[in-house]
C-alpha cells in the first residue's frame, strides 16, 4: 500500500468519524490539498499541475494521517470477530489478535481453513474499495502451516497470492518462535566490500578515488590546534607560556588539572609533526597549509598509467565507476561470484560457452566485441576489438592529445563498460 494511493474524501470522512474537530481537519487537507507536482523532461521542470489524491511522500505528518486512514481497517476486521464461521490462529484467539501493522506494512492472522481465509480477504477488499489502498500482489505472501497439501493449494489459489516459505522475514529480518539452529545460519556472500578502503582514500592519478581518509583528516585538525598554539607575540596563551611556565611541559606544570584528552593531544604533539617532518613542510608563506599536511600523511605513491581514463573524463559518474572498479579487476562478475558461492555457475549469460569474468567481458565474449566495433566505427576509428589490456593501451596511446576527438573516446569507452 502507497501514500500516493490514498483517497482524500475518505481520510476526510474517517477524521470526522474519529471526532477531529472541523477546523483541525479544515486545516489539515488545505495543507494535503494544495500540493503541485512536476516533472524534469530533458533536464527542464514542467509547469506545475495539482495532484487529485495521496500524500506526500518526505512529509513529516504523511505517516499519520496514513496511520488515521488506515484505523477504519481494523473495524472491518473486528466485525469478523463476531462471525460463527470466522476462527483466529491458534496463538492468536486469547488475546484476539487477527492483524499487525507497522506504518504501510499489514500482517494478518487467522487460522488455516478456506472460510476464514475467504473472509479475511473479503474485509481487507471491502477496505481497499473504500480507501483505494491496494496490496502489492507481487510483495505479498501467504503463510500456511499445519494442513494437507490439497488444502494449502485450493486457499492460495483463492486468494491469487503466492505461497511464502519459512523462515518468515520482515524488513529483511528472518522472525521465528525458536531459535535458529546452525545449518539455518549462513553468511550473506553477495554483501561485501570490493575494494578496500584505503584503495577509495588514494588520488585519482594513483587509481584511487579521492576520498578522505578521516583518520588523517582529524591528525590534521589536530595539528591545525597545535599550529594555533605555537609561539606568536599576539597570543594569549604564548604570554602565559613564556612568564609563567617558561618553556616546561603544560602536562609536568598543571598535571592534576589536565583532563586526559588533553594529555593525549600534548602526547601526541612531537610525534604527529616529526612524522610530517616539521613545520616547514607543511606551512607556506607562514601559514599552515591543511592541504600540504594531509598530502604529508598520506604520503607518496605511485601514479597508475591507466590515470587518463578517470582524470578529466566527462563520462557519468556511475560509468566512471564501474570503469574503475574494471581497471581493478573488482567487478563482480560471475567468476567471482561463483567463488563467493552465491551462483552454482560461472558461465556467460551473453555467450553462453566461457566463464565470465573481467578478460571475458571486455572484449573476448562476441556479444560485447560487437558493440565496442560499432562505438569505434561511429567515432570513425576502424580497429578490431582485442584484449582488455590491449585495447586498454592502444586508448591511452590514443588519448595523449587533448582534442574533443581524443575526449569523446575517452568518455565512450567508459559509457561502453557501464552499459556492458
Amino acid at each position: 500500500m502507497a501514500y500516493d494511493s490514498i483517497e482524500w474524501s475518505f481520510l476526510k470522512d474517517v477524521m470526522v468519524e474519529l471526532g477531529f474537530p472541523d477546523c483541525f481537519v479544515k486545516w489539515v487537507f488545505t495543507c494535503i490539498t494544495t500540493v503541485s507536482y512536476s516533472i524534469l523532461i530533458n533536464r527542464k521542470p514542467t509547469k506545475p499541475f495539482s495532484a487529485k489524491k495521496g500524500l506526500r511522500q518526505g512529509d513529516p505528518m504523511s505517516p499519520f494521517w496514513l496511520g488515521i486512514g488506515m484505523e477504519s481497517h481494523p473495524r472491518h476486521l473486528q466485525q469478523l470477530q463476531t462471525q460463527p464461521n470466522f476462527n483466529f490462529h491458534p496463538k492468536c484467539e486469547k488475546v484476539a489478535i487477527t492483524h499487525l501493522m507497522f506504518a504501510d506494512d499489514l500482517l494478518m492472522f487467522s487460522r488455516a481453513d478456506i472460510q476464514s481465509v475467504q473472509m479475511f480477504f473479503a474485509a481487507f477488499n471491502q477496505f481497499s474499495e473504500a480507501s483505494r489502498l491496494e496490496a502489492n500482489i507481487d510483495k505479498s505472501k501467504i503463510y500456511i502451516g499445519g494442513v494437507s497439501n490439497v488444502e494449502r493449494e485450493a486457499m492460495v489459489a483463492d486468494v491469487h497470492i503466492s505461497e511464502g516459505q519459512f523462515l518468515f522475514r520482515y524488513l529483511e529480518v528472518p522472525l521465528s518462535t525458536k531459535k535458529l539452529a546452525y545449518n539455518q545460519c549462513h553468511t550473506d556472500s553477495s554483501k561485501r566490500s570490493l575494494v578496500a578502503w584505503h584503495s577509495l582514500c588514494l588520488p585519482r592519478t594513483a587509481g584511487g578515488w579521492n576520498l578522505k581518509e578521516m583518520s588523517l583528516w582529524n591528525k590534521v585538525a589536530l595539528a591545525k590546534l597545535f599550529w594555533a598554539l605555537t609561539p606568536k607575540k599576539d597570543k594569549l596563551c604564548c604570554r602565559v607560556h613564556t612568564y609563567y611556565i617558561k618553556g616546561r611541559s603544560l602536562s609536568s606544570y598543571w598535571p592534576a588539572l589536565m583532563s586526559w584528552p588533553l594529555r593525549k593531544i600534548l602526547a601526541s604533539y612531537h610525534q604527529l609533526i616529526g612524522d610530517v617532518g616539521g613545520w616547514d613542510t607543511v606551512s607556506h608563506k607562514g601559514k599552515f597549509s591543511i592541504k600540504l599536511m594531509y598530502q604529508s600523511l598520506l604520503g607518496d605513491h605511485v601514479k597508475v598509467p591507466w590515470r587518463r581514463i578517470m582524470c578529466n573524463n566527462r563520462a557519468t559518474p556511475e560509468s566512471l565507476f564501474i570503469t574503475w572498479l574494471a581497471m581493478w579487476n573488482k567487478l563482480p562478475t560471475r567468476d567471482r561470484l561463483l567463488a563467493w558461492k552465491v551462483i552454482t555457475t560461472d558461465n556467460c549469460p551473453m555467450c553462453t560457452t566461457k566463464t565470465k569474468s573481467t578478460a571475458h567481458l571486455f572484449f573476448e565474449c562476441g556479444y560485447s566485441s560487437v558493440v565496442w566495433n560499432k562505438i569505434l566505427h561511429s567515432l570513425q576509428l576502424c580497429r578490431r576489438p582485442a584484449t582488455f589490456d590491449q585495447e586498454l593501451t592502444w586508448i591511452l596511446k590514443a588519448t595523449k592529445r587533448t582534442g574533443d576527438k581524443h575526449k569523446l573516446l575517452l568518455m565512450n569507452f567508459a559509457e561502453c563498460i557501464y552499459n556492458i
